[in-house]
């Protein structure tokens, strides 16, 4: 089984390209869920959270509020490095698990990890192939700027703290362009998938 690891920036698609993937034959892993599971009330991981950061963090449900949780950690890099710590290894066993159920089954030609801080938490190597998620820096501008309802200044506040997308393209094995219609972004993740499915043969990780 070829592991693939999908990354890229803040509104660059990620999940989009991810839907196609699973479309075209694909199993696929939204690491996002994950870490939603990782942090469901009571978790250790939640509990963690709470005595770093503070009750305000959660509802009076024990449900995590994550735009809380954002004001206080985003725009601090001890905090966000703390948050890191904290929630990857956690979201990183779900992972494991999940590769480890595919395995056991068989059959499986290509698996598509969605993995958001692939780069800057240095785990491309964890992958046989990396596939990036590229959009313009102008077009991820406007569209967290739709997403959050915030200024142009507030949206390249927040995207100057993660690693710029076209360093990150020379770091990855694939580049999908989703600056465009969908359409556009489709026939790239077809022809993606065919070249994965060609890399998968060539190490010898599924069988003919």
């Amino acid at each position: 089984m070829l592991l693939v690891g999908l990354t890229g920036g803040i509104c660059s698609g990620k999940s989009e390209v991810l839907k196609m993937f699973g479309e075209l034959g694909a199993r696929t892993f939204d690491a996002d869920k994950a870490a939603r599971q990782a942090l469901a009330p009571g978790s250790p991981a939640l509990r963690e959270l709470v005595r770093e950061f503070g009750p305000g963090i959660v509802d009076p449900n024990g449900r995590l509020i994550r735009r809380k949780l954002r004001e206080l950690a985003f725009f601090d890099a001890e905090k966000r490095n703390l948050l890191n710590q904290i929630v990857h290894p956690e979201v990183d066993k779900i992972i494991k698990w999940w590769l480890e159920d595919l395995e056991s089954t068989g059959g499986e030609k290509i698996a598509v990890v969605e993995v958001p801080l692939l780069f800057e938490l240095g785990l491309e190597n964890r992958y046989h192939r990396v596939v990036l998620v590229w959009v313009e820096r102008k077009t991820q501008v406007a569209r967290l700027m739709a997403r959050d309802k915030i200024s142009p200044e507030e949206a390249k506040d927040t995207l100057v703290l993660q690693m710029d997308l076209d360093l990150k393209a020379r770091k990855a094995h694939l580049v999908i362009d989703n600056t465009r219609e969908p359409s556009h972004t489709r026939e790239q993740v077809v022809r993606a998938v065919r070249v994965l499915r060609a890399w998968a043969k060539e190490l010898d990780l599924v069988a003919d």
